[in-house]
This record gives C-alpha cells, sequence and structure tokens, in this order.
C-alpha cells in the first residue's frame, strides 16, 4: 500500500504541535510496519523544500522517501494544486494524508485528513482575518472531501459531528503520544544546573510551555498569578514560547507582571529539563484540540494545573488540578494550594508519571494504519 504524506512540516526548525504530531506518527508507522511484518507500506512524503537534519534522523531512511516539490509559498494552496497533485498523479499512492487541510481538485484516491481542533470557529477573534478565512474555507472543504477525518480527541470529534454534520462512523479518533525517551524526568545533576543557570532559573516556579496567542489565555493566568503572589505565594511565573499571533497586548502584559519571567523560544532539547525543574506546569488555554504540553509535563514528573474544558479533562484524567480558565479566581486558588500542598505535588506526580505512559505514539501509528486499511478495503469493495 502506497501512502502519500503531506510532509511540509520537515521543514520546519521550530516545533509545532502539527510538527510534533505528524513526524512522530510517520516514524511509528514506519517502524511498526516493519515489525509486524507488513512489508506492503509505503510511505512517500511530500514536501516543498528539503526536511531537517533532525527529521531525517527521526524517520530513518528505511520505507519511505522525501520528495521535494519546491515552491515558493509552501503554504499556499497553489503548491497543492501546481506542484503535489501532478506529482500523486504519476506516483499513484492508495491513500493521500493530509494535515494543513489544503482543499484538492478531484483526485482518483481516497484522501484522509487530521483536523486538529476547531479553535477557529469557536475563537475567531483570536485568529487574523486571513488565517481565520482560509481555516473555515480549508476546513469545511476537507472534512466533506476525506474518505476518513481522524482527529485526535473525542471533544474534536463532537465538535465535528455538531458543526458539519459529518455521519460519526466517517470520524476515527487517535490519541497522539508523548516521547517517552525524550520528556522524562531528569535525573543527571550536571545538566539540571547546566539549564538551571542558563536561564537563571530560582529552586521553585511555575511553568508555562507554549506559544503566545490569545488562545491560550495568558492575560487571565497573569491576573490569576497577581492575585496569588499577593497572598505570600513567593514562586516566580516562567513563560517559554514564541510569539505567534496578536500577541502584541500578552507581552506587554508579561513585561507589566511583577514576578514572571519570559524566555522565548527554548530548544527543544531544553524542554524536559526544564520542566523537570519547575515546581509545577499551569496551562489553562480556552480551547484545546489536545493539548501535549500537559502530557510533556507529566512525562518529565511536574503536577499540573489545566483547564476543566475542551480536550484537556480527556488528556488529564484524575492526574492534574482541573480550573475554569475563565476564572482568575479558581486559577488563583489553584496556585495558591500547589505552591503549599507537598503532599499535593507528590500525588500529581505520580499520577501524571502513569497518565502519561497510557499515550504512546506507537498505539498511534497502529491505529492510524488500521484506519488505512479500513479505507482501501472499503474503496475496493
Amino acid at each position: 500500500m502506497r501512502i502519500a504524506v503531506d510532509a511540509r512540516c520537515a521543514a520546519d526548525r521550530g516545533r509545532t504541535g502539527t510538527h510534533t504530531y505528524v513526524l512522530n506518527l510517520l516514524a511509528h508507522m514506519v517502524r511498526l510496519s516493519k515489525e509486524t511484518g507488513k512489508a506492503g507500506f509505503d510511505f512517500l512524503c511530500y514536501t516543498s523544500e528539503p526536511p531537517c537534519a533532525d527529521v531525517v534522523k527521526l524517520c530513518g531512511k528505511e520505507g519511505r522517501a522525501f520528495i521535494t516539490l519546491p515552491f515558493p509559498w509552501r503554504r499556499n494552496r497553489l503548491w497543492v494544486d501546481l506542484r503535489l497533485l501532478p506529482r500523486l498523479l504519476r506516483d499513484r499512492p492508495h491513500i493521500l494524508f493530509l494535515h494543513h487541510l489544503a482543499p484538492l481538485l478531484l483526485t482518483p484516491f481516497p484522501v484522509v485528513t487530521t483536523v486538529f481542533d476547531l479553535a477557529f470557529l469557536h475563537f475567531p477573534d483570536h485568529f487574523p482575518r486571513r488565517s481565520r478565512f482560509t481555516l473555515k474555507r480549508n476546513t469545511a472543504h476537507a472534512v466533506r472531501r476525506a474518505e476518513r477525518v481522524i482527529t485526535i480527541s473525542e471533544a474534536t470529534k463532537r465538535d465535528l459531528l455538531e458543526i458539519y454534520g459529518i455521519p460519526p462512523e466517517k470520524v476515527s479518533v487517535t490519541y497522539p503520544g508523548v516521547d517517552q525517551y525524550h520528556f522524562k524526568p531528569c535525573v543527571d545533576s550536571g545538566t539540571f544546573e547546566s539549564v538551571r543557570q542558563r536561564y537563571r532559573l530560582p529552586e521553585h516556579f511555575f511553568l508555562y510551555v507554549g506559544a503566545l496567542q490569545p488562545r491560550k489565555n495568558l492575560i487571565r493566568l497573569l491576573t490569576a498569578y497577581t492575585t496569588a503572589r499577593s497572598r505570600g505565594i513567593e514562586w516566580p511565573l516562567v513563560v517559554a514560547g514564541p510569539r505567534a499571533w496578536l500577541y502584541e497586548d500578552i507581552v506587554a502584559a508579561l513585561d507589566a507582571t511583577p514576578g514572571v519571567r519570559y524566555l522565548d523560544y527554548v530548544p527543544f532539547a531544553d524542554l524536559p529539563v526544564l520542566y523537570s525543574l519547575a515546581g509545577a506546569f499551569v496551562y489553562i488555554p480556552l480551547y484545546e484540540g489536545f493539548g501535549l504540553p500537559v502530557l510533556e509535563a507529566m512525562a518529565c514528573g511536574t503536577p499540573v494545573i489545566t483547564s476543566s474544558v475542551s480536550s484537556l479533562p480527556e488528556v488529564a484524567g484524575d492526574a492534574a488540578v482541573l480550573v475554569d480558565p475563565y476564572d482568575t479566581e479558581a486559577i488563583a486558588t489553584a496556585l495558591q494550594r500547589m505552591a503549599e500542598d507537598e503532599e499535593l505535588q507528590r500525588a500529581l506526580r505520580e499520577k501524571g508519571l502513569a497518565r502519561a505512559r497510557e499515550f504512546s505514539w506507537e498505539r498511534c501509528a497502529r491505529e492510524t494504519l488500521g484506519v488505512f486499511e479500513e479505507v482501501v478495503k472499503g474503496v475496493r469493495h
């Protein structure tokens, strides 16, 4: 079975959620197909730029090929219509696996597409106008054009069924995993202290990891943190993440809030140590399709405070403190309780480590390959 993959994110130098999902899933699908003797799977990964060296290392060389189709604007739909589609008609895959939701002209082979979330419909004001229009158009086209839609949480599946009215059997939920080899408690004292000194971190602090954009709810977190400080909580709040979009007010609030340190983008290699150093991880977005940072923190043994909405209760289970992301008093109370209650910290560390082990890229790969097989069998019949 030839599986064509939209792998444009392989050229990304930074690590986004889509980048993490596509590349880990791809690597584990190929590995799994080899280990289980399913040698009939052949992966054709199409990019508009050569993949990064770390991508090639992660994905390896057996069982797949990265095929570069150069184009000036790799996110543009014209790459799909002018470069990808002609190559697909030549290569004739059995499945086309899409993630960027680019609209396609009619093709003679089935499409499986991943929808990560519908945040642009729930919070349209949190997106630039052009991005909002593109996402709205492309998603509506993709979910109706696709033979099967894969999504990463039951919460997003419910959104898809309610908003687009597609039949439930067309949507499959495959939970992402967490890389347990990378995200794990740091036990090397030298590495521990090196990262602490590099970022000038204290013994105890709250940590946020994620992009700066309105949906991440940082303004309310800062308000709640200020309230917690007024009650005697001395832990600083460390914010790590790149500036994404509509971030100007967020950056101004970070600068104006006492006790806050903004680290900007932190290299992927440093994240497990940063999580391990933190006294608690605080992540209270208004909406998430999944919430990978929550799992990453848990896998590193860090107690978590997160939102009680959208997919986050699915991810966290009973291994985190859940709060209403609109209620700054509840957030402040959770911060105070976490900083003062060492027994709560210990319990959440243990529960978080166990919870993180329930999510694996191997399972995600196995379930995704199962979807491909079902689709191909359905087309043949």
